[in-house]
């Protein structure tokens, strides 16, 4: 990973890689996101608010549901993945 963070999701994508998104760095809320595959991790864009204690469902579709946490203003609020890319509801 690229930072340290806690309270953040981890999800495992349909095709076999992990999404981790958000949680809360040392510092500053995060709201970015990154996948691991075979030992690598790699950037893939950020959610549209900075978000911890959330969660991360994968639908049948292979698209993730993000919901909820805390943050400025995440409260009932959610995105939706699909890789590569998020969409904001």
């Amino acid at each position: 990973m690229s930072t340290t963070r806690h309270d953040h999701t981890a999800t495992r994508l349909k095709d076999g890689r992990g999404l981790v998104t958000g949680g809360n760095p040392v510092q500053d809320l995060s709201g970015s996101s990154e996948v691991f595959n075979a030992g690598t991790w790699t950037a893939t864009g950020a959610t549209s608010q900075s978000r911890f204690h959330h969660t991360a469902t994968l639908l049948k579709s292979g698209h993730v549901l993000i919901v909820g946490g805390f943050s400025n203003s995440a409260w009932g609020t959610y995105e939706l993945y699909y890789p590569p890319f998020y969409r904001r509801r």
